[in-house]
Parts: C-alpha cells; structure tokens; sequence
C-alpha cells in the first residue's frame, strides 16, 4: 500500500486528520489531494490553498532528506489549535 488515511480522528482530539506515505514522488500529490478532500470538512480560517502548498513543500522535503538505515514512512498529521490549523510531518533524519 501506498498510503493510509486517518479517515475518522476521535471527536475530542485536536487531531483532525493524519495520513502515512512511502517515501517516494508519487506521495507528494497524493497528500496534496488527501489533505484537501479532509480538511474541506471543516472549513478552516486559514486558506487552504496555503496549507496545499505548506504540504507540498513539507513532504517533498521530507522524502528529498530523510534518512534511515531501515525502511521507513513519512507521516503528516494536523490538528486544530484554537482558530489555527497546525501541520506536523515526521520521518527518521529529517531535522
């Protein structure tokens, strides 16, 4: 599998949504297209188009930089701060 979606975060939780990537160029407009289609939903404050494009850079980044002796995935996660979206991407060897 390519990816996996976190389609329903908990009612409760400041996380909205995460999805998980192979690290590879095909997941950078894939996470382009998922982040919209999940966050849409929710109609941030903040422009959408923005967050696609912080994204972008983000996951590219991460697949260009990561590092790791052992097979691994790139994960972006974002909640809800308040009125504000925060977006979080974690990999191995990515500062």
């Amino acid at each position: 599998m390519a990816y996996t979606i976190d389609r329903y975060p908990c009612q409760d939780s400041p996380r909205l949504g995460a999805m998980t990537l192979h690290p590879e160029p095909q997941s950078v407009p894939r996470a382009r297209r998922w982040f919209r289609k999940f966050i849409a939903p929710y109609n941030p404050a903040c422009s959408v188009d923005d967050c696609t494009l912080m994204i972008s850079e983000l996951v590219t980044n991460a697949i260009l930089y990561g590092q790791a002796d052992d097979p691994w995935l790139v994960r972006v996660e974002w909640y809800r701060e308040g009125t504000a979206l925060r977006v979080d991407v974690h990999n191995p060897g990515f500062p």
